[in-house]
């Protein structure tokens, strides 16, 4: 299990990114790849385009699109990037001049020089093209976890579904396609202050939204992590209320043996009525037994709320001594 949460956002990915894409849904999938991962630039020249991502398949994908759609080629290239501790791969499809003008008009990004916003009715017309523009996203800027080891159950590690989104231009509508694809209300979807950056918390939620997608693997996966931790929690719960039980009856005990410690020493036990001193007699021989157990060694489990009743009198004559 633990491999798979490692792994959930690779394995979605991975599937989204085999997935075959219709010709007449190629510009929703190249539009969306743009807004979540595409530089532009503007020159004398005209338009400049650059598209970046750690993941040479997606890369690949989109040089393939814009093979068969506009007959041309990107320049793919790669380079290194330090974030942190480590570096990491990245690469580029740099799209040629002449074609950068013709393909963010007909992704409907840019219409002559104007920056269009939002997510165009035209370019998402029917379901399908809804579902390949949120893979699009996806695949350019999204990102998924899960908690990774749910065996830490003091750590808080959630679910999280993110769009890191390169402007605010598409937010509004990315929201309202998600609304109704996935089914769930706007407000499931929350943004980042200062950021163009869309997320999501609910495990449900992004379940819905990856089945939305098409990742029936990542939703199998998601939603076996999810039943687990449910029944890691179950049963922390349980245990919980076990040792708190335990830590109640230590309590009792003690409190009990102090009582009749002290009355011991007052005035001695063999003051007290036959009932009390048999019940003190039975705590001092069993320090450690609970008032069910006394009871048992007594001969009835029915005996417990007697024995609780004579307990409470014993640290009642204590109290006065």
């Amino acid at each position: 299990m633990r491999e798979k949460e490692h792994n959930l956002q690779t394995i979605v990915k991975d599937e989204l990114l085999k997935q075959n894409i219709k010709n007449e849904h190629e510009a929703a999938f190249l539009s969306a790849v743009i807004r979540g991962a595409g530089e532009i630039s503007l020159s004398h020249k005209g338009y400049g385009l650059n598209i970046i991502s750690d993941s040479i398949e997606l890369i690949d994908k989109c040089n393939l699109i814009i093979k068969n759609r506009y007959e041309s080629s990107a320049i793919i290239a790669k380079s290194q990037k330090n974030i942190g501790m480590r570096d990491i791969s990245l690469y580029s499809a740099k799209v040629p001049e002449e074609l950068a003008g013709i393909i963010l008009e007909d992704c409907y990004i840019f219409k002559g020089f104007e920056l269009i916003k939002g997510i165009p009715d035209e370019l998402i017309g029917d379901i399908d093209a809804k579902k390949t523009y949120l893979r699009g996203i996806f695949l350019s800027c999204g990102h998924v976890s899960a908690p990774k080891d749910t065996s830490e159950l003091n750590v808080k590690k959630g679910y999280h579904l993110e769009f890191s989104l390169s402007s605010e231009l598409v937010t509004a509508d990315l929201v309202k396609l998600l609304s109704s694809l996935c089914g769930y209300e706007k407000q499931a979807v929350r943004k980042r202050k200062n950021t163009p950056s869309l997320y999501i918390k609910s495990a449900q939620h992004i379940s819905d939204t990856l089945a939305a997608m098409g990742a029936s693997r990542g939703v199998m996966i998601l939603q076996e992590i999810m039943a687990e931790r449910a029944m890691r929690n179950h049963l922390n719960r349980g245990n919980n209320l076990i040792v708190a039980n335990i830590d109640r009856s230590v309590i009792a005990a003690e409190r009990q043996l102090k009582a009749i410690q002290k009355i011991q020493d007052v005035m001695g036990l063999e003051k007290l009525n036959k009932s009390l001193r048999e019940v003190a007699d039975l705590r001092i021989k069993n320090p450690n037994a609970t008032l069910s157990e006394i009871a048992e060694i007594m001969g009835s489990k029915n005996l417990k709320s007697r024995i609780n009743h004579r307990m409470r009198k014993i640290i009642e004559i204590a109290n006065k001594l």
